[in-house]
């Protein structure tokens, strides 16, 4: 926990390994910094990853990480800069309101937004192939003008945006054991509003 008055800074070239069900919240008034650059970039990720930072669990790879594995950072109205060459693995990790930076969203997370996730002018929200995206009830986003949305997936890997009951992708992330099956208006809409746009292979 990241309380009010504190700043956490990462500097570039840190892997920070989280154990399983484990979270960082940054609680207002709080700041956490995690600039990597492209040397050296700063890696959150699960403790069975051992392709960065090493075999860290001592299990020689036995142990395969997997989307959703920690709970990622969690910004309750405090700060959290990153850039492009900040990097979070196999984290659920939940969006809501306006993005203050622009933001990559990886094939190793899967991504819940709760409300309306603004994407404001001047900021870019890039999604990458394979990444998963689970809407909450009444949720959307909102791809404002001067602001840019990139989701291209592949035919192997494409992007998924589908409801958080869905557990037949990425699992179960709102940790109702399937007792709410998904249904069509589950999540509201994606609204482009003029926005610079890019959207392929996408479900």
């Amino acid at each position: 926990i990241i309380p009010a008055g504190i700043t956490l800074t990462i500097d570039p070239g840190t892997v920070v390994k989280a154990l399983p069900g484990t979270e960082i919240i940054v609680l207002p008034g709080g700041t956490l910094i995690a600039n990597g650059t492209t040397a050296s970039p700063v890696t959150f990720t699960t403790f069975d990853d051992y392709t960065v930072g090493g075999n860290t669990d001592f299990n020689q790879g036995i142990s395969v990480p997997s989307p959703g594995e920690w709970g990622g950072i969690v910004v309750t109205g405090g700060t959290f800069t990153s850039n492009t060459n900040t990097i979070i693995r196999y984290v659920a990790t939940t969006l809501s309101g306006s993005l203050g930076t622009s933001t990559t969203l990886y094939s190793t997370q899967v991504t819940s937004i709760a409300g309306t996730l603004i994407v404001p002018a001047g900021i870019t929200l890039t999604i990458q192939p394979g990444a998963i995206i689970k809407l909450e009830s009444g949720s959307g986003m909102d791809v404002q003008p001067g602001a840019t949305l990139i989701a291209n997936g592949t035919l192997a890997q494409p992007i998924y945006f589908t409801s958080s009951n869905d557990i037949s992708i990425g699992g179960d992330t709102n940790n109702t054991g399937g007792a709410v099956a998904p249904a069509p208006g589950d999540w509201n809409s994606i609204i482009l509003d003029g926005a610079t746009v890019s959207l392929q292979h996408v479900q």
